[in-house]
């Protein structure tokens, strides 16, 4: 379980370099005229991010209830 957690956030800190790579270190490149490819990798980090995202938290919650009855 804590394996699946520290996969998954690992994707979620990977998708998180890749937005903060178009809109913070490449920022000057593609706005305001080249704007394309910027929102373009966004459609693609949030394909891939929100599933993810759902799949940590879903893993997080049932980790945290078997913890919390393992310690019963």
């Amino acid at each position: 379980m804590k394996t699946a957690l520290w996969i998954l956030g690992a994707l979620l800190a990977a998708d998180v370099l890749f937005l903060s790579y178009f809109y913070v270190l490449r920022a000057g490149y593609y706005f305001p005229d080249r704007y394309e490819d910027a929102i373009a990798a966004t459609l693609y980090a949030l394909l891939f991010g929100l599933p993810v995202l759902g799949s940590f938290v879903t893993v997080l919650v049932i980790h945290l209830k078997r913890s919390r009855n393992s310690k019963l």
